[in-house]
């Protein structure tokens, strides 16, 4: 099953969101990708929809572009009667709603013969995606990894610092919790020695991260990582916040897993360089 966001993808349609359009369902997904499984909407009930269309029309609009099932309509029977008066005028062909049942009947079928995965199976294959996932995309020397003993800090939404301080803990770090993202010490300003500089991990979500990072400073983009930070130590990405992903980060850290992490999309770098799919740094740079 793949959900189609409400994106505006203006080299394929300029005038429709993704999932109202044809050209991104059925053209590039269907016929380009392949792909025959089950399409749904993303909530059809959010203003890149709905400002621009009713419910019943946005429902017909969403089946004309090739998707199975719609989610959340803002007034269902709306959405029923708009779908209903399509068919019968013949806006949308009988054989559109067949070929959309046929998927998801297939799919309950798959679903119901299908071999379940025995119990325990998931946080081993998610911690196994996590590692893979880990991205090293810029570090001055000397800053990792992290050691005991070491100021370490952490900052950020208070479930994922938590659970970052959580899994750096296990490695032996003891971290504490700032209420704002750490001024430089004497230490940092100085450069301190390689090791012993106090460090501020901040866990940068889609806003970004500070302005300008004070020295000392470790970046995570836990989501995604369009925004470099200007003046950090380092920059990771985790595209996550869940606990294995943050497990993870805590390994790299801490100099126990290598990164292995690459990017996925275009970036750029804190000094303004490109940075094409598949960067990635291997190794923690030593000084």
């Amino acid at each position: 099953m793949v959900m189609v966001g409400h994106l505006l993808a203006t080299a394929l349609d300029g005038a429709s969101p993704a999932s109202l359009s044809a050209a991104v369902v059925t053209s590039l997904l269907r016929r380009q990708l392949g792909f025959d499984g089950v399409i749904v909407t993303d909530a059809l009930n959010m203003a890149a929809v709905t400002r621009q269309n009713s419910p019943g029309e946005a429902a017909v609009r969403a089946v004309l572009a090739g998707n199975d099932l719609l989610l959340m309509p803002p007034r269902l029977v709306e959405a029923r009667d708009g779908l209903l008066t399509a068919m019968r005028t013949g806006r949308i062909p009988a054989s559109r709603i067949d070929d959309s049942a046929r998927r998801v009947l297939h799919l309950k079928w798959r679903r119901a013969h299908a071999t379940q995965a025995p119990a325990g199976d998931g946080p081993a294959v998610a911690a196994r995606v996590a590692a893979r996932s880990v991205t090293l995309l810029a570090q001055d020397c000397g800053v990792l990894p992290l050691h005991t003993g070491r100021p370490v800090t952490v900052a950020g939404s208070s479930t994922a610092a938590d659970r970052l301080r959580a899994a750096l803990a296990a490695r032996g770090i003891a971290v504490s919790a700032p209420t704002a993202v750490s001024a430089p010490t004497a230490a940092a300003r100085s450069g301190g020695a390689a090791g012993t500089t106090p460090v501020t991990i901040v866990l940068a979500g889609n806003a970004g991260p500070p302005a300008r990072a004070t020295p000392g400073t470790v970046v995570v983009s836990t989501a995604t990582p369009y925004h470099p930070p200007t003046g950090a130590a380092a920059w990771l990405a985790t595209y996550s916040t869940d606990p294995a992903s943050l497990a993870a980060l805590a390994a790299v850290l801490t100099g126990a897993a290598p990164p292995l992490g690459r990017l996925p999309v275009t970036a750029t770098a804190p000094a303004g360089r490109p940075l094409p799919r598949g960067s990635g740094l291997t190794t923690l740079r030593s000084c």
